[in-house]
């Protein structure tokens, strides 16, 4: 239930030993390697080193099937040739990207050129809330919106098809994804039978990316167990953990800023 992965910070706030003994590390030990890319840092990497981001990386080894970059928005067409011939994986995080005024990636000039991308959030302090369906609802919208100008958008079946089986591919799994005989019971299930997604139904593939379900879900099952329903994580004291979240979150903030929170 657990899969380490050496990531190590974006390279313009690493130095090249930080990234190169990761790789060293993961590789012996058969682990998967992660990072933030192509988000801006491109300038200045071209000034450190004289090259872009990704030929940086793959001077140094770090790409390939066991490698997946953040984000992207500053990746070229010759570049997603890169990306796809050496395997390299790519999420898409929407939220900081609209949140940001970054450029939105495209998807569907990516898809043809081979590569797998799949579906993100990034941290909180760049979403907001870690909602993995209002991020596949977001970057759906968005792909939509550059429909007329990359002649044509990922289906909002698609844009499911990124988040799950396209999130096993970039994490190297084949026991999850998709719900499948010998895979992992791994779901979640939504209440459909509700007054907003009446007139729906009739296409369920695209419900969820397209008129948008960013709520609480009926249950969720991990493995074969409910470990959501109703409302309520099973054999967790959800009120007791939100107050010392809260209590966390409080003390750190009057010990960042002092004169704002009292």
């Amino acid at each position: 239930m657990s899969q380490i992965v050496v990531a190590p910070c974006q390279p313009i706030n690493s130095y090249q030993e930080t990234f190169e003994e990761s790789l060293a590390f993961a590789r012996k030990h058969n682990l998967r390697l992660h990072t933030h890319l192509g988000e801006g840092e491109n300038p200045i990497m071209m000034e450190r080193y004289g090259k872009r981001t990704l030929a940086w990386a793959e001077e140094i080894g770090f790409v390939g099937e066991d490698v997946w970059f953040a984000h992207g928005w500053e990746l070229q067409e010759d570049e997603y040739k890169v990306m796809a011939q050496t395997g390299t994986g790519l999420s898409h995080c929407p939220a900081p990207a609209v949140l940001g005024g970054f450029p939105i990636i495209d998807i569907p000039a990516m898809t043809k050129a081979g590569m797998n991308v799949s579906l993100g959030c990034d941290g909180s302090a760049t979403n907001d809330s870690s909602n993995l369906l209002d991020s596949l609802r977001m970057a759906y919208l968005a792909q939509s919106y550059h429909s007329k100008s990359r002649g044509g958008a990922p289906s909002a079946y698609e844009m499911l098809k990124r988040a799950t089986v396209g999130g096993a591919m970039t994490l190297g799994r084949d026991d999850i994804g998709s719900l499948e005989v010998g895979k992992a019971a791994d779901l979640f299930a939504i209440d459909a039978n509700t007054l907003p997604l009446a007139g729906t139904l009739h296409d369920p593939s695209n419900l969820l990316a397209r008129v948008g379900y960013t709520g609480e879900v009926a249950m969720t099952m991990v493995g074969g167990d409910i470990r959501f329903k109703d409302g309520e994580l099973v054999g967790i004291d959800e009120v007791h953990l939100a107050t010392q979240a809260e209590q966390a979150c409080d003390e750190r903030l009057r010990s960042l800023f002092p004169k704002i929170f009292r």
